[in-house]
């Protein structure tokens, strides 16, 4: 007997919600909406409702869908989505909250309140450690299944990184080093984007003993640029974070005793250590195959994600995992040094 359908609702149809599918340039499916409604999910997933405030946005989705296929209601407020839950009008089995960190808690509790208990919820979850900390104890209270899009943690060639961590390939890890920069200071650089890097750190590496940083600040006290020290027994992390810009870098360079990899939105390159070609009695890092299987290399992270949340068989994202990045990113403010 086959499963039954996922009843699904996004909260926030803007980029992350559907809009990027209308980017030629990246892979697709990129968004929730375009995973949700997939050919090859359709069987699992029902996407029966989606929520903004923002009229021309709704309008935008509609046509979206329709081009899929699907008519789906689209409420106004979160308010109208919520009492249609309350009065049986609507069934919501898992909600998508794709809005902005300021209104996660809130639409968090509300869901919560009118029997939603599965979710994914957009990085970052919160503005500070002190909301993500009340949300874990909500969800715990409820017990509700909470996700965090972490997508990075379902690209295979990250999931690599962390099967040579764990197979210690290439020995054991020396150094980790990177940069999140991005274009605008309109947007919190460490909050929103450098949340990313700060995840694949504690997803590798576990959680430092500790961390210094420094910021840069504008007359209105948005961050220019920051300079991250994560401290570990026998090596350190450093992270440079920042907006001013005119382009968006995420780079993460991992050195280990035998090798080096590196890991960004340029690409992902393995160097092992050999027999120098130049110098005798040396070694040299050379470029060795990121080896990926095939399948591995047609995989896609969020048709990944989604289908993990299917098959509600294990968490590699959760709520908790979130947190504590959150809290290391209120760390870094606390025992910054500028």
């Amino acid at each position: 007997m086959a499963p039954s359908k996922i009843n699904a609702a996004l909260i926030g149809l803007g980029r992350i919600g559907w809009m990027l599918e209308s980017d030629p340039y990246r892979y697709h499916p990129c968004t929730h909406a375009g995973s949700l409604l997939h050919p090859t999910l359709s069987s699992r997933f029902r996407l029966v409702a989606g929520c903004d405030i923002d009229e021309e946005r709704r309008m935008r989705f509609g046509r979206f869908a329709k081009k899929h296929g699907q008519n789906i209601d689209v409420y106004d407020s979160i308010d109208a989505f919520v009492e249609a839950i309350r009065k049986k009008e609507l069934t919501v089995d898992f909600a998508v909250l794709a809005t902005g960190p300021d209104s996660h808690p809130e639409l968090f509790r509300r869901l919560l309140a009118v029997g939603v208990r599965d979710f994914l919820i957009e990085k970052p979850v919160a503005l500070h450690s002190k909301q993500a900390r009340q949300m874990l104890r909500l969800a715990e209270k409820h017990g509700a299944t909470v996700r965090v899009n972490f997508e990075r943690r379902y690209h295979p060639a990250y999931a690599l990184v962390r099967k040579l961590i764990d197979s210690q390939r290439f020995g054991e890890l020396r150094h980790i080093e990177g940069r999140v920069l991005a274009p605008s200071l309109r947007r919190d650089a460490l909050l929103e984007d450098a949340v990313h890097w700060i995840d694949l750190m504690l997803w590798y590496a576990g959680e430092p003993i500790g961390v210094r940083s420094s910021f840069q600040l504008d007359e209105k006290r948005r961050e220019k640029g920051s300079l991250h020290v994560f401290h570990y027994e026998g090596f350190d992390a450093v992270l440079e974070s920042g907006g001013m810009r005119r382009y968006f870098e995420f780079f993460m360079r991992l050195d280990f005793e035998r090798g080096r990899v590196i890991a960004g939105n340029d690409g992902h390159f393995h160097f092992e250590s050999r027999a120098s070609r130049r110098y005798k009695g040396f070694y040299d890092l050379q470029p060795v195959p990121v080896r990926l299987s095939k399948k591995e290399q047609t995989m896609n992270p969020w048709l990944e994600l989604y289908r993990e949340i299917a098959g509600k068989d294990g968490m590699r994202s959760s709520l908790e995992q979130a947190v504590t990045g959150i809290e290391w990113i209120d760390r870094c403010r606390r025992f910054s040094g500028s």
